[in-house]
């Protein structure tokens, strides 16, 4: 009776597994290693030009400053909610202003004059 011989040998496959992936773990830590000095155990600086610099942060900054407007203007608009009988018009200095206390006649803090309401059926 004949013996069975394999044509691979089991062990040479494993040993050319684990090379292959070595080698794909070193590519894919080569540029990590590639920024690390061994001699002064320091990370190296990474080279950028200034006027990159300089770009990257106006950008930053203007990022922050058009979150910031958004934000507030966001804010702005729900504190604008007033109801159309608390806003009042002067027939004297045309100022515009909003009395909350007074339902018919109120005083202008601008002039001092008297203001009638006026229906809406007038304006």
């Amino acid at each position: 009776m004949a013996t069975y011989t394999p044509c691979v040998n089991i062990p040479k496959i494993s040993t050319i597994f684990l090379g292959y992936v070595s080698e794909l773990i070193r590519r894919r830590l080569q540029p990590i290693l590639d920024i690390y000095d061994v001699k002064d155990r320091s990370f190296k600086m990474i080279n950028i030009d200034f006027s990159l610099a300089i770009s990257l942060y106006i950008l930053i900054f203007l990022i922050i400053i058009l979150i910031a407007w958004l934000v507030n203007k966001k804010q702005k608009d729900k504190d604008l909610n007033v109801d159309d009988r608390f806003i009042w018009h002067c027939c004297v200095c045309t100022y515009t202003y909003i009395n909350t206390k007074e339902d018919m006649i109120s005083v202008c803090p601008r002039c001092g004059s008297y203001n009638k309401k006026l229906s809406k059926a007038t304006t």
